[in-house]
């Protein structure tokens, strides 16, 4: 799916989508809007893979500063993006 606002990561592995992250940038911010991964995909370092690909290709872009949104609940992705 292509959109002028957003970029989409998508993983693929055998032919199955195994995680995908979506963000967008604005003048030197980049927001991170939604990053999963399939459940049995999971611990296998797509989400820390995606996550350093956007951070990578956000910071080409100008970006300097990273917002994004957890539940306080979810404690993996809390870890994740704490890395």
């Amino acid at each position: 799916m292509r959109s002028p606002i957003t970029t989409n990561l998508v993983l693929v592995e055998d032919g199955v989508v195994g995680a995908y992250a979506v963000f967008y940038i604005v003048e030197d911010e980049a927001h991170i809007l939604n990053v999963a991964v399939r459940r049995n995909r999971r611990n296998k370092g797509l989400g820390f893979y995606l996550v350093t690909e956007v951070v990578r290709r956000a910071e080409q872009a100008g970006a300097r500063f990273f917002f994004l949104e957890v539940r306080e609940s979810n404690s993996a992705a809390q870890r994740l993006y704490g890395k």
